[in-house]
């Protein structure tokens, strides 16, 4: 177990609860490009073709991303609030939990 939380720095002590926490993101796709890109896709591929040369690490973190890190308590109940504001954005209205 790490010695303190990676983002505030509180020391874990004896018998302290952390958390492991596991973020990933994954580029959604759904089969279609985008109108301009299809009436220009063998502009478009090469602009893209050179940029993904350019930042090839940032072109991979575009589609796929995972972070690993260990909170405290307090930090992990701050990323909670944080990631509920999106879950409740994206559920209909009326939702109860």
């Amino acid at each position: 177990m790490p010695d303190r939380c990676r983002r505030c720095g509180r020391a874990f002590g004896a018998g302290d609860t952390s958390y492991e926490i596991k973020v990933v993101m994954k580029s959604g796709f759904d089969g279609y490009l985008k109108d301009d890109m299809e009436q220009d896709s063998a502009g478009e591929f090469k602009r893209l073709a050179s940029e993904i040369e350019r930042a090839v690490e940032r072109a991979e973190r575009d589609v796929y991303y995972e972070f690993e890190t260990v909170l405290c308590y307090r930090c992990r109940r701050e990323l909670e609030d944080l990631l509920e504001a999106y879950r409740r954005f994206d559920e209909p209205e009326g939702t109860v939990h």
